[in-house]
């Protein structure tokens, strides 16, 4: 794991702050969910356990990456019946300013760690068609899928590469 970030579970509280690092952070600014104001609710109410995404299924967790105190990234996940998956990557996110140094490796390895714990096998996460981070999942052995998204058909497998990788040093 990266040593100089700090992971924590998110609670309720930490919304605001998640939404805050997602919206200061995209350069093609969308009306990502009403802004800061509507990100933060629906982080709020998917920690909560009261916004529901789709086919979600409880438990979801959500795991914070802080420098300081600050949030620099995220993970969110949960279990599902979407599309035949049984879990789904809700949000991964980054600041631009910490990418390429393993944090999302590091928050991609906790969310298959907790979802291979409730039994998924499998896990899928869509993405906007413009989304250039793609490459990242198809990194760790994400096949694209239809309409923009990515699929892992074998988190086993990819659990037990994170732990070899975290074994022999690699990236």
């Amino acid at each position: 794991m990266n040593s100089s970030i700090a992971f924590r579970e998110a609670t309720v509280e930490d919304a605001d702050a998640i939404a805050d690092q997602i919206v200061a952070s995209r350069d093609k600014v969308r009306d990502y969910d009403g802004g800061p104001e509507g990100t933060a609710d629906r982080f709020r109410g998917y920690i909560a356990g009261t916004h529901h995404p789709r086919f979600a299924k409880p438990p979801r967790k959500v795991w914070l990456a802080l420098l300081d105190g600050r949030v620099v990234g995220h993970v969110a996940c949960h279990l599902t019946t979407k599309q035949g998956f049984e879990a789904e990557l809700q949000s991964i996110f980054v600041r631009p300013e910490f990418q390429r140094r393993g944090l999302g490796t590091d928050l991609l390895r906790m969310a298959v760690d907790w979802l291979r714990t409730q039994g998924a096998r499998s896990m899928m996460v869509g993405f906007h068609s413009d989304n250039e981070y793609r490459g990242f999942y198809l990194k760790y052995g994400g096949v694209l899928g239809a309409s923009s998204r990515c699929e892992w058909y074998d988190l086993v497998e990819l659990h037990k590469q994170f732990h070899a990788d975290a074994t022999s040093g690699a990236p």
